[in-house]
């Protein structure tokens, strides 16, 4: 659908590629956008106290084996290549942090174009 609005937008044929589109107007998906946020919450999450309602949901999901924010975080820290224990991300600062992640995916989204291409 966000490739659709900026084929109109632009008013190029629905044919282009998706991938020309994206690298074109420098646009990150919305795919990456939402694992960015998840993985913001991940590191709020693990820098809160043990006695806070969120990180005690979070450790109780887990413990009962069901998929929670910790797993969601940790898939979409191997598929952008961020090698951090939780103890080093539990160390960064928000800003630190949201470095990382906006460098990896920018590796990641950078060798999907050249891939697609």
């Amino acid at each position: 659908m966000q490739n659709n609005f900026y084929k109109r937008l632009i008013g190029v044929p629905r044919g282009t590629p998706n991938v020309a589109i994206m690298e074109e107007l420098g646009v990150t998906p919305v795919e990456y956008k939402i694992e960015s946020r998840k993985l913001i919450e991940y590191h709020r999450v693990l820098r809160m106290g043990e006695d806070r309602l969120p990180r005690q949901s979070i450790i109780n999901a887990k413990e009962i084996g069901s998929n929670n924010l910790l797993d969601d975080a940790h898939t979409i820290m191997r598929k952008h290549s961020i090698a951090c224990e939780d103890s080093e991300v539990m160390n960064m600062t928000p800003k630190q942090w949201k470095r990382v992640i906006e460098k990896k995916m920018s590796d990641t989204i950078n060798r999907e174009t050249l891939e697609n291409c």
